[in-house]
């Protein structure tokens, strides 16, 4: 699986554990987990997460950082990342240096920051934080919509979830 995948998987369960089980035996069971992957060789669980990736997400993430600073209240414009990251690009070593680009921040968060600035950035992430933090009805499909939600809202960490119609759809019924 891919690493939001992952991520969004072990916090989606995580959520539905929580409200099933005490939470003392579901921490148990996270360090239990956390113990184990430190088991794993280091090397290979770094290449297979690929974290520290040469023009990788880490870099693209600084740049979408840096651009704030030129537009903090307003931003560049909803769907005009690619011109903040054009401004500044890094190097990346190859016979094409600056030709490299790419529309999305691979982090819904810093996209919307870097696109709306942060008057509208922080507006669109508290209705998000109030969807999750919203007092838990009793209601069947609460604990797995909520639980979804939840995955999204992490796998938006690494991806453009949020720029499928179809999942803001499903957040905003079932939520």
């Amino acid at each position: 699986p891919s690493r939001s995948a992952l991520c969004a998987l072990v916090t989606g369960l995580t959520y539905v554990a929580m409200s099933k089980y005490p939470k003392r035996n579901v921490l148990l069971g996270l360090t239990v987990l956390g113990a184990i992957s430190m088991l794993l060789p280091y090397g290979w669980l770094f290449s297979r997460m690929a974290v520290m990736e040469k023009g990788g997400r880490l870099q693209i993430w600084s740049v979408a950082l840096r651009s704030l600073a030129d537009y903090p209240l307003t931003g560049y414009g909803l769907g005009n990342f690619e011109l903040a990251y054009l401004r500044r690009a890094f190097p990346v070593e190859g016979v094409v240096r600056y030709a490299r680009t790419t529309a999305f921040a691979h982090n819904d968060y810093l996209q919307i920051l870097s696109e709306c600035g942060c008057l509208t950035g922080s507006v669109l992430l508290g209705g998000l934080a109030l969807l999750i933090c919203q007092p838990v009805r009793k209601h069947e499909l609460e604990v797995p919509a909520r639980s979804s939600l939840i995955a999204m809202a992490v796998a938006a960490c690494f991806n453009s979830i949020f720029r499928m119609p179809i999942l803001v759809f499903l957040v905003l019924v079932y939520t």
